[in-house]
């Protein structure tokens, strides 16, 4: 409440929308975006294929060829 002497309701708003954007729910850190512009948390799609991950097959090789060498 003390922040509302201070700020106003629209900069409280945005900050604790940032807040939660990053799952961060202490004063301090409301505070702290009240005072610079961060931008929201950018929620990424999940990407399972991709040209650099390589197929979850792989790995089960690397793993079994890991045990057999012991």
């Amino acid at each position: 409440m003390s922040l509302t002497e201070h700020h106003p309701s629209k900069a409280i708003e945005h900050a604790c929308e940032i807040a939660s954007s990053y799952g961060a729910f202490q004063l301090r850190t409301i505070r702290a975006l009240i005072q610079k512009e961060a931008p929201k948390q950018e929620v990424l799609p999940f990407v399972a294929e991709h040209p650099i991950i390589r197929p979850l097959s792989a790995y089960s090789q690397f793993v079994h060829d890991a045990f057999q060498n012991q």
